[in-house]
């Protein structure tokens, strides 16, 4: 009797793992996946692109695109869009070159990462309102999570 106790609660915990691991994962592309950032749900997914959000003030979007952009194009076409750029540079981490751009658009802080992955480009725009309110950098940021996380399937 004890053993099948033991064994009931095993398999209700394996369930409910199973759950939660495949609730936080998500796919972009045909070739990649990530784990959902604790406390954002997937609100629209596409091939394309994925939005998560976790309340009315934060909104991530994941962009792949097979369009390379340098530092200085990106920097370029959110100035000419009307965006304030606020700072921009790139940095090395896990063995890529990450862009990170910080700007304003419309009474809102943004930041954007974005890295190459082969023939394409994944992009994270992190949306923060209001705009006094700002994104946390790339260490405490969930755009790093999604890279540490970010598989071929």
């Amino acid at each position: 009797m004890k053993a099948k106790y033991i064994l009931g609660i095993f398999i209700v915990l394996l369930i409910a793992t199973t759950a939660c691991a495949y609730a936080a994962e998500q796919t972009i592309g045909d070739k990649y996946k990530f784990t959902v950032p604790d406390g954002y749900n997937v609100y629209e997914a596409n091939s394309e692109n994925v939005t998560l959000t976790n309340d009315s003030k934060h909104v991530i979007t994941i962009v792949t695109t097979n369009f390379l952009n340098s530092e200085d194009v990106l920097v370029k076409s959110l100035e000419k869009a009307g965006s304030k750029v606020q700072d921009h540079h790139t940095f090395k981490y896990g063995g890529k070159d990450i862009r990170e751009i910080d700007y304003k658009d419309d009474g809102y802080n943004l930041n954007m990462y974005s890295w190459d992955m082969g023939s394409n480009e994944y992009i994270i725009i992190i949306v923060v309102c209001p705009s006094d309110e700002t994104a946390a950098k790339w260490e405490a940021s969930p755009a790093k999570t999604i890279f540490d996380t970010m598989t071929r399937k």
